[in-house]
């Protein structure tokens, strides 16, 4: 299960007051813009009438990308729990490997060439409402026709199955 890139999680869609969450800016660049949640006692409640965690995860934001996506990278933490707001379900998300020696350490990494990777045969296409567990330390990348909103749940210091076996669905 840590090899796996995502696994899919069955849960009914949220009704979301996105106003109501969207916080402050607290990290951007050209394509990909992470917000924090203003309303996270109201975010609280909607989630938990889905979805329940063992492992309450590290941090919880809502985030942008824009056309044309995100290059092959590795994300901050280990594992994301999305839940896309707004996504156009043509979108693709590539998963990578490559055979050189990278030692990762705490932080995200876009120096990846795509050159230099092999793109994995499995391929993620999300669509509005879609719960997707990612595995974010395999280098991925993000291809997309227009806007997306992602909710994001992120766990740092937990594995992909450890999170994955937390999550429950109500």
């Amino acid at each position: 299960m840590d090899a796996a890139p995502f696994a899919r999680i069955d849960a009914s869609r949220l009704t979301l007051d996105v106003g109501r969450i969207k916080g402050k800016s607290v990290y951007r660049n050209k394509t990909f813009e992470e917000f924090s949640i203003a309303d996270i006692a109201y975010l609280t409640d909607v989630v938990s009438q889905k979805l329940k965690f063992e492992i309450a995860p590290s941090v919880i934001n809502l985030t942008e990308i824009s056309r044309p996506g995100a290059t092959p990278h590795i994300d901050r933490f280990n594992v994301a729990l999305n839940y896309y707001v707004a996504a156009s379900g043509l979108d693709e998300t590539t998963f990578w490997e490559t055979q050189a020696d990278i030692k990762y350490r705490y932080g995200v990494s876009n120096g990846f060439n795509e050159a230099g990777l092999t793109p994995l045969s499995i391929r993620l296409f999300a669509k509005q409402d879609d719960f997707v567990l990612l595995n974010t330390r395999i280098i991925h990348s993000v291809k997309v026709s227009e806007n997306r909103l992602i909710l994001r749940f992120c766990w740092i210091g937990h594995s992909f199955k450890q999170v994955f076996d937390s999550i429950s669905v109500i």
